[in-house]
């Protein structure tokens, strides 16, 4: 959408720069798709709020483990300087994760994901909320008791 004056209004240009990201990624450009962070940015995860160090550490581990990742943007919800977007994710498990060896599954998972924008049009902050169950479940780390009970 554009503002008065036809330019892009920053909601809009918030949520390209995370399509941006996302096309970036799926393309397997991770430099590219990263530019859109600012070195000062902070993750925040269930375990504690992490720098770049520790984001480049979790997207190792889950790049060895789902080498051909994809995502898919659902939806995408921008207000001020936050976009919201829902994504379904996809690869295969093709290496150890969590220390499961690999089981050449193909698995899925839902995430959602905040991004706060800086004056620099950079990624300040970011949640990413993924379903970690899901993923346990598919790779086989949860036993099927656990997963009835939950049922």
């Amino acid at each position: 959408m554009s503002g008065a004056n036809g330019t892009l209004t920053k909601e809009t240009k918030y949520k390209t720069i995370v399509q941006n990201f996302v096309n970036a990624w799926n393309a397997g450009d991770l430099g590219t798709a990263f530019s859109a962070w600012a070195p000062d940015i902070i993750h925040h995860s269930r375990l504690s709020d992490n720098k770049i160090e520790g984001i480049e550490l979790s997207f190792d581990i889950f790049m060895r483990a789902f080498p051909n990742i994809h995502i898919k943007v659902n939806d995408m919800v921008a207000e001020g300087n936050k976009v919201v977007s829902f994504f379904t994710v996809t690869g295969t498990h093709v290496g150890e994760f969590m220390g499961k060896p690999a089981t050449g599954k193909q698995i899925s998972w839902s995430s959602v994901d905040i991004s706060v924008f800086n004056e620099d049009d950079k990624v300040c902050e970011h949640w990413g909320l993924y379903d970690e169950m899901s993923i346990f479940s598919q790779v086989g780390l949860l036993p099927i008791e656990f997963l009835a009970s939950m049922s």
